[in-house]
């Protein structure tokens, strides 16, 4: 005999998913006031994605992980967001830069347990080679 066991002694739970964001702000590159509103917890396809190195396929990712921007073009018009057509090469690059960047910390500082990131640590690596590792062995 099966059972079906309905959560909330037999009423249905209806709830929509919650958008978690990030705002990223540009004012210490240069573009004061500008800022960009990112999706922390898109599907791991998409997070996949975003970390391809195909560009077509990081592209539709960060089209998926923008939900809005106040970027405005050289003459005052503002900024489609990739998911409304503005291209992979249309956004210059020191911004771009900083997104993904600043981006991937505030993933990694959504997902810390039971702390984020300390501003000043440092990034270590057992297997770059760079500098020594503070992982136990």
């Amino acid at each position: 005999m099966e059972r079906t066991i309905s959560p909330n002694n037999g009423a249905p739970i209806k709830a929509s998913m919650p958008i978690k964001t990030a705002t990223v702000a540009l004012d210490d590159i240069g573009y004061d006031g500008w800022q960009a509103e990112l999706r922390l917890n898109v599907r791991a396809r998409t997070y996949d994605a975003f970390l391809s190195q195909d560009r077509d396929e990081f592209w539709t990712a960060f089209g998926e992980i923008v939900i809005g921007w106040n970027f405005l073009s050289e003459d005052g018009q503002p900024l489609p967001l990739p998911k409304d057509g503005l291209g992979p090469r249309d956004l210059p690059i020191d911004i771009l830069n900083t997104l993904v960047l600043r981006y991937v910390e505030a993933m990694a500082d959504s997902a810390a347990i039971p702390k984020a990131r300390d501003a000043a640590s440092a990034t270590t690596s057992r297997t770059n080679g760079v500098g020594p590792s503070n992982v136990p062995v």
